[in-house]
């Protein structure tokens, strides 16, 4: 049993005029639109944040810095060096090795 399906007409349907009309419109109306999120992205958030940048410029003290106390400690950090004797550790106690000392006694 075969089965009968309609043909459909797509090239009359592409050639009528009122369809390519609406097509014509609708990619029209597509491209302006993203004509405007183009615009309102690049353009005018750009604006809004430059203003908003200068507004808080302006708010804000500048910080000096003090550059000779800077460069003192820098200096001085430079000239830290490490001891120069080493750790004699037979002269230190060991604390733990006492306290188990007296417990096993």
């Amino acid at each position: 049993m075969k089965l009968k399906l309609p043909k459909i007409k797509i090239f009359q349907i592409l050639h009528s005029i009122k369809y390519i009309y609406g097509l014509i419109i609708l990619l029209i109306v597509g491209a302006v639109g993203l004509l405007g999120l183009f615009i309102y992205n690049n353009l005018y958030k750009t604006i809004a944040q430059t203003e908003q940048i200068i507004l808080l410029k302006q708010e804000v003290a500048p910080d000096t810095i003090n550059l000779e106390k800077v460069e003192t400690v820098l200096k001085r950090l430079d000239n830290k060096h490490t001891a120069d004797s080493t750790i004699e550790w037979g002269k230190i106690k060991n604390q733990l090795s006492n306290y188990i000392k007296l417990k096993i006694q």
